[in-house]
């Protein structure tokens, strides 16, 4: 028989007797029936942790109580109030429900009211601090000596805040052993924060002391986790309003049933812990990740639903990670693997799901706000360590793949730059949304560091309104020249956020040039111009090419339009060809000696003698007169040129010079002559001619008056007899 229809035959079976009792004159006509039903008291109030007794009147047609009528009772919100099956209310948590009596078709209700229990605050101790997305702690003492900090990691905050911690002094009746209320109500975490209390010494009976979690106005207070470690308490904490412990006994009456499954979870893992039940914590995880992060992770599509998802996840973690459950954590970690797994990846894929939202809305709107937020959730997965390639939320691959991009239209430097002598690097950068046109931000940041430049600091230059920069840059010498750019998004001050990560938006460009000294060159491959007074080449028997042959006179070079400069390098190699004899014949028949001298504006950079004829000394690498030297001395090579040697003299001698002679002023003439004993077979020509321009490096400090230096191609070394004159391709100390 079903209960409506047992219900049903009782209510018949009383109503029959009802009638029999009342039979007789003066009855009424009809029989009893159940009319209305009736609960008292109609309203009460129910201090949490206390209960009340409601009855219910059966009355009849005629206002007359009917006995023996089944009645079923209810509770609108049993969270608040629940009742029993004799009507005993039970208040569980602040608020409001309505207690309903039912009898078959009739009802009846009351309102019972459970006021929150006083919460007594200490405000004179209270301490406000504004923490934002980089993190940070706050810390306030109470009167009795309690010191509480709130710790809060990085990114657990989108914004800046202002938080108030406020030491507790009772929860109702209960005076707390700790407890601080914190503020503003109801604010959550991305990242759990850590509140910890020490105690001026530590508790009698660490057993007996139980964590609870409150809300602000008391209207509700569960069990939750506590570390205890000597005088030190810890809470994580994932929203506010207030945490504190007391002994378990004194909190009894006011613990309710949590309205969330977190905080059922939690209360259900802090009642498991004293008795080291870990099958119950375990199941209570379990429930915890079925009912609410695992939906909360795979249907979050917009980012208030992901933080929330995302900072009950880290909740979930990070009370698994709890010193309180130190003991069993490898147990607890074991046993929930597959669903620490799946929900690692279900908060992977829903950063990227919000992070391609978030770069569609960027290059829609050209907007750096967005880009932000792409990097403000890839720092969120370097934060719960899955920004890796594997999930693609690696600092890398968001970047590559971010809606915005540093890009340049024009990198330049002169295509000839000379060693002192200053060029102008220009850089013109922009954005570009999504690979659109190119725009000008007013934020760019654009870095140049030279290598190998005079001033190879780097320098910072924010671009102006067509977005270019430009920046001297000064060639130190030959080495090849090198500036690295760096552009990169700087400080927004649009943008609420710390927006400093929109400066891991960058670009880097290189440019690179070979400075050169060199202000002409010829190896006389091809007929020279007009540069030379003698166009005339020759050929020597081993194949090379040069400018002569000639004997007694001059050629000169004149070149123009010169930088500024102080110094000047020329080489080349001069051949000496036939019976050169140096100071002079000292055969049967002395004779006069052979001069070579190079003349620039009437001063001789070069005067000295050159001798094939191994009786005949020279002046190189002296100079004439005064110098004296075997014949051949300081030669690159004797004999290469082909040319014939006769029976005491060789056929050809190759001279590699190098010259450093002051010099000023925008041109030069360079006047290369010989002046020859005889002119019958001595003859000479010069090859691989390079005028550079010089630096004071070269000769060890300034070069003053018209002195000479002496330099050769080949770092070489020479010796006359025991004496070095030539060390490293330079005249040593000493030296003529």
């Amino acid at each position: 028989m079903t209960p409506v229809r047992a219900m049903a035959r009782n209510v018949a079976t009383a109503l029959l007797l009802a009638l029999a009792a009342c039979g007789g004159d003066g009855d009424p006509a009809e029989p009893p029936v159940a009319s209305s039903l009736q609960v008292t008291p109609g309203t009460v109030t129910v201090a949490i942790g206390q209960t009340h007794q409601f009855s219910a009147s059966v009355l009849d047609q005629y206002g007359r109580a009917m006995t023996g009528v089944p009645i079923t009772w209810s509770s609108s919100d049993s969270l608040v109030i629940g009742v029993s099956a004799t009507g005993l209310a039970s208040a569980r948590r602040a608020g409001t429900a309505t207690i309903s009596a039912r009898a078959g078709s009739l009802s009846g209700s009351a309102t019972a009211s459970v006021p929150a229990p006083e919460l007594r605050v200490e405000d004179g101790t209270a301490v406000t601090a504004r923490i934002g997305p980089a993190g940070g702690s706050i810390t306030a003492v109470a009167s009795n000596g309690v010191t509480y900090r709130l710790t809060v990691p990085r990114l657990a905050l989108r914004d800046t805040v202002s938080i108030t911690l406020t030491p507790v002094v009772s929860l109702g009746s209960v005076t707390v052993q700790s407890g601080v209320r914190l503020r503003p109500s109801g604010l959550r975490f991305v990242r759990p924060a850590v509140l910890t209390a020490q105690l001026p010494a530590a508790p009698a009976d660490p057993a007996g002391l139980i964590g609870v979690h409150f809300a602000d106005d008391l209207s509700a207070i569960s069990r939750y986790p506590v570390s205890i470690s000597g005088r030190d308490l810890r809470f994580i904490v994932s929203h506010f309003s207030g945490y504190a412990t007391a002994a378990g006994a004194t909190l009894a009456n006011l613990l309710a049933q949590p309205s969330t499954s977190s905080g059922r979870a939690a209360a259900a893992i802090s009642a498991a812990l004293p008795a080291g039940d870990v099958s119950a914590i375990i199941a209570a995880f379990r429930t915890w990740y079925n009912a609410s992060v695992k939906p909360g992770l795979s249907t979050a599509n917009a980012d208030p639903a992901l933080f929330a998802a995302l900072g009950e996840w880290q909740l979930w973690l990070g009370l698994m990670a709890e010193p309180a459950l130190a003991s069993f954590s490898s147990q607890i970690i074991a046993a929930l693997d597959p669903e620490l797994t799946e929900a690692r990846n279900l908060a992977a894929t829903a950063l990227q799901a919000s992070i391609i939202r978030h770069n569609a809305a960027c290059v829609a709107q050209s907007s750096l706000i967005e880009a932000n937020e792409v990097l403000l959730l890839q720092e969120l997965a370097e934060a719960y360590a899955i920004a890796t390639a594997q999930f693609g939320l690696d600092r890398a691959t968001v970047l590559q793949q971010i809606c915005v991009k540093v890009v340049y239209a024009q990198v330049t430097l002169p295509d000839t730059m000379r060693p002192g002598r200053a060029g102008t690097l220009r850089v013109q950068t922009g954005l570009s949304y999504g690979g659109g046109p190119l725009v000008q931000p007013f934020n760019l940041e654009v870095e140049t560091t030279p290598a190998n430049a005079t001033d190879n600091s780097t320098q910072m230059s924010v671009p102006d309104g067509i977005g270019t920069i430009t920046r001297q840059i000064t060639p130190a010498d030959t080495i090849a020249l090198q500036v690295s750019i760096r552009t990169c998004l700087g400080s927004t001050p649009v943008l609420v956020l710390g927006n400093v990560r929109l400066r891991d938006i960058c670009a880097v460009a290189q440019i690179s040039r070979t400075p050169t000294n060199v202000l002409y060159a010829s190896s006389f491959a091809a007929q020279p111009g007009g540069e030379w007074s003698n166009r005339a080449t020759a050929t020597s028997p081993s194949g090379e090419n040069f400018l002569g042959e000639l004997s007694s006179g001059s050629v000169s070079l004149t070149l123009g339009a010169l930088p500024v400069h102080t110094q000047l390098v020329l080489e080349l190699d001069l051949y000496i060809i036939d019976s050169w004899n140096g100071n002079g014949g000292t055969g049967s028949t002395p004779s006069p000696p052979d001069i070579m001298s190079f003349v620039v504006a009437g001063t001789p950079i070069l005067r000295t003698t050159f001798s094939n004829k191994p009786r005949d000394p020279q002046a190189f690498p002296g100079a004439f007169p005064g110098g004296s030297f075997p014949a051949g001395t300081g030669a690159a090579a004797t004999n290469a040129l082909g040319y014939p040697p006769g029976s005491d003299f060789f056929g050809d001698s190759v001279y590699r010079l190098r010259l450093v002679f002051a010099h000023t002023g925008p041109d030069i003439t360079i006047q290369f002559g010989a002046q020859q004993s005889s002119g019958q077979n001595e003859r000479w020509g010069i090859d691989n001619v390079r005028l550079s321009l010089g630096n004071n490096l070269e000769v060890g400090g300034a070069v003053g008056g018209v002195g000479v230096r002496w330099f050769f191609f080949p770092r070489a070394t020479v010796r006359v007899g025991d004496r070095v004159v030539v060390q490293d391709g330079k005249l040593a100390a000493g030296g003529p």
